[in-house]
């Protein structure tokens, strides 16, 4: 994470625990509005993530900024892939790579499945991955 992410985290987790603190409706959603200043999200997310991640792993990933293809930077989507390789939960890592794959893949001219290729089937490290990113085009770009 960059110091902004870390800074977006920070204000998240707070606010995730004063939301999950509160039991009146009306103030449980006086606290999504302040999580919604930050990043969009929804109140089933905002109740359900337990069923698949911690609440650090879940205000991790709402920290993150959204981001294209054409915007994205080496350093940035690293950071993005470095997040899904070290999620320990199957369903939330699937969740973060079908939130980030196909920028990732537009930014370093990737076919679509790449980062997944490299994540669950070849098993492949995170140095390789970067090495992989770096290296030649796979051929037609999809789009």
């Amino acid at each position: 994470m960059n110091d902004i992410e870390k800074d977006r985290y920070k204000k998240i987790l707070s606010l995730m625990e004063a939301y999950e603190s509160k039991t009146d409706s009306s103030e449980r959603e006086s606290v999504l509005e302040q999580i919604n200043e930050i990043v969009k999200v929804g109140e089933f997310e905002v109740n359900e993530y337990y069923g698949s991640c911690s609440l650090e792993e879940f205000c991790r990933s709402l920290a993150i900024i959204p981001c294209d293809g054409n915007s994205l930077n080496k350093s940035v989507a690293l950071e993005i892939v470095k997040d899904i390789v070290e999620c320990e939960d199957i369903d939330r890592q699937e969740y973060l790579l079908s939130k980030y794959s196909d920028a990732i893949e537009f930014a370093f001219k990737k076919n679509s499945g790449f980062l997944e290729d490299c994540i669950f089937k070849e098993n492949i490290s995170l140095n390789e991955i970067s090495s992989k990113l770096e290296g030649e085009t796979d051929g037609p770009i999809a789009l």
